[in-house]
């Protein structure tokens, strides 16, 4: 291979996908998947109990430098990342579809249509050939040409899709979903609904392509699909162009959360998701209206970080900033204890538990924001608040649960890195994403004290 410095590659177009993943989701058209394994539909070998297809997949090929896109798309499945993605998906995809040059839109949600697996597309009557398509297996060339508006195909044989019922009443445009799952490549087309439930059956596949093998064995690939049809006999061009453009709106978001270890500078590699607002309003902190943290395109991690902490401490008196850098881990566990001994005592337990998710995945990020300039002291501006709203949460218990309740459901959204901690030190783009977590924990307490400092909840000035 001659270009030896490719850190990732990415494979973008169109394919034809199954009408929903193995648990029950479904993909409709617009859609994109993303490859997490890329079964070559075409290699295989015989053995006495039958063809077995080759399998090439970034979890468990051995030898395969992978690293970068397994930290990558274990980031970019987590919740929050995911949601993220989806944002910077639609976002970039508004502006592609004004742009003059692009002559594509939505096509309609009454023009996704799928039709029952046995259905097939083929002259209803008056042609020889189809006409005995329950025996020969083959429809005309007439057939294969034809759109179904043309041959009158039966539409009482359409599949109700549950998410096109919803836009069709409301005439607006999906929410495209990512999923991330196995694609089938080969050299033909798939154009059988038969044959491609059976795949997605016996291969797990849920979509199918015909270009990947030759880039996904040389380079470290993402393969990024839009859905344009549902590879079966009816499909047609007519969502091709759209297609591709929302693969290619979330190619772009994908490559803004990829910056590889010893790659170009960011200044080579604008970075425009993450924009914090460093300006603080001239009303008074308790009066002000928030702004989205935001920070300079061209910024390093270490000024991310340092920005967001700025940007919090700004918000608040010296003295209660200063009860937050006196808050650290411990501080906040013995909290805790106090809060469960006044439970025992009113006889109103709570389940504490609920938090412990929360602290356990903020805590692993310790050792990545040690070795970030600065960095650290951003922990101590999540446990303060933390100390700070249970301390008003002791005398209140619906409030108590409620705060509970929403470190469940962020502790069950955050990343779990596990043995990749090591890579969030040297890979600047997950450090990147990193801060946008921690942006949004913080402006999360800021918006949770503000919300209860009628309570008490805002730590003593």
């Amino acid at each position: 291979m001659s270009f030896t410095s490719i850190k990732l590659a990415l494979l973008v177009g169109i394919c034809g996908v199954v009408p929903h993943t193995h648990d029950g989701t479904e993909i409709v058209l617009g859609d994109v998947i993303i490859s997490e394994v890329l079964v070559e539909l075409d290699y295989g070998r015989l053995y006495p109990s039958g063809f077995r297809r080759r399998k090439d997949t970034i979890f468990d090929v051995p030898g395969r430098p992978n690293e970068d896109i397994l930290g990558l798309l274990h980031c970019l499945k987590t919740p929050i990342l995911l949601d993220k993605l989806h944002k910077g998906m639609t976002e970039h995809l508004r502006f592609l579809l004004q742009h003059e040059s692009i002559r594509t839109s939505y096509p309609a949600a009454s023009a996704d249509k799928l039709f029952e697996s046995s259905y097939v597309h083929k002259h209803q009557s008056g042609c020889p050939t189809c006409n005995v398509y329950e025996i020969s297996g083959t429809v005309c060339d007439a057939a294969l040409k034809a759109s179904c508006d043309e041959l009158g195909c039966d539409e009482t044989r359409l599949v109700p899709r549950t998410r096109l019922s919803a836009i069709e009443e409301t005439n607006t445009t999906p929410r495209h979903l990512i999923h991330f799952g196995s694609i089938g490549t080969a050299d033909t087309v798939m154009k059988s609904a038969r044959h491609r439930d059976e795949l997605a059956e016996s291969e797990s596949v849920i979509a199918f392509e015909m270009e990947g093998a030759g880039v996904w064995d040389k380079f470290n690939c993402l393969i990024i699909k839009g859905a344009c049809d549902y590879a079966d006999s009816h499909k047609n061009k007519k969502w091709q162009d759209y297609a591709a453009a929302v693969a290619a709106s979330l190619a772009k978001e994908i490559l803004g959360q990829y910056v590889p270890h010893g790659g170009p500078s960011q200044a080579e590699i604008p970075d425009t998701r993450f924009e914090y607002d460093f300006q603080i309003s001239s009303s008074s902190r308790n009066q002000m209206e928030l702004q989205p943290f935001r920070v300079d395109e061209d910024s390093l991690p270490e000024e991310i970080f340092y920005g967001i902490s700025k940007n919090f401490e700004e918000r608040f008196e010296k003295d209660q900033v200063n009860f937050f850098r006196t808050t650290d881990l411990g501080a906040l566990k013995r909290e805790l204890k106090r809060v469960q001994d006044a439970q025992e005592r009113e006889r109103a337990l709570q389940n504490l538990r609920r938090i412990e998710n929360f602290i356990k995945r903020t805590e692993q990020f310790r050792q990545v924001l040690h070795n970030i300039p600065g960095a650290i002291e951003l922990m101590h501006f999540i446990w303060g608040p933390v100390k700070a709203l249970l301390q008003v949460a002791r005398g209140h218990p619906d409030f108590l649960n409620a705060l509970l309740t929403a470190y469940e459901r962020i502790g069950d959204e955050l990343p779990e890195v596990g043995n990749y901690c090591e890579m969030f030190k040297y890979h600047v783009g997950l450090q990147r994403v990193l801060a946008a977590l921690f942006a949004d924990m913080t402006e999360f307490h800021e918006n949770a004290m503000r919300l209860y400092s009628g309570r008490g909840a805002m730590p003593p000035r």
